[in-house]
């Protein structure tokens, strides 16, 4: 019987998610705009850390970044969803192109701050050092083949 009210409230919570926020004062209009424009900045970023580390789920001091299923989702230390983007497909590029999914109530929602810290020189110098190793990896592995 357990088992039942633990799939039930995870199947209320996965529905929660999908639902369109009401528009209390915290999921204005404006407030949810500005949280698709933060989260059209961070998810590509945080998709590419997540390849550049070869995972599907990172824990950092501020955040946990996870993919699963064509969902990027940010989540908070309390585990408070911060960023729900849905893959919506591929520029010509191979880069993801994603979309704001509506966050559950009480969601703290990304900062300006987030936005800083994922689009700032300090995470573009660390995805193009992972980025790098993980080629020069890649290249050797190949070269080995080769032989």
């Amino acid at each position: 019987m357990n088992t039942l009210n633990t799939s039930s409230e995870t199947l209320d919570k996965e529905k929660a998610l999908m639902n369109p926020l009401p528009l209390t004062p915290e999921f204005s209009p404006d407030v949810i705009q500005k949280q698709q424009e933060y989260t059209l900045s961070i998810a590509p970023i945080a998709y590419r850390w997540l390849k550049a580390n070869q995972t599907v789920r990172y824990s950092a001091k501020d955040n946990l970044i996870e993919y699963s299923q064509g969902r990027l989702t940010i989540r908070n230390g309390e585990g408070n969803y911060k960023m729900i983007a849905q893959s919506v497909g591929v520029y010509e590029h191979k880069n993801q192109q994603w979309e704001c999914i509506n966050l559950p109530q009480n969601s703290p929602g990304l900062t300006q701050k987030d936005v800083e810290r994922f689009t700032g020189s300090e995470m573009k110098d660390a995805l193009r050092e992972l980025e790098q190793k993980n080629n020069q990896s890649s290249q050797r592995r190949k070269g080995r083949r080769g032989r």
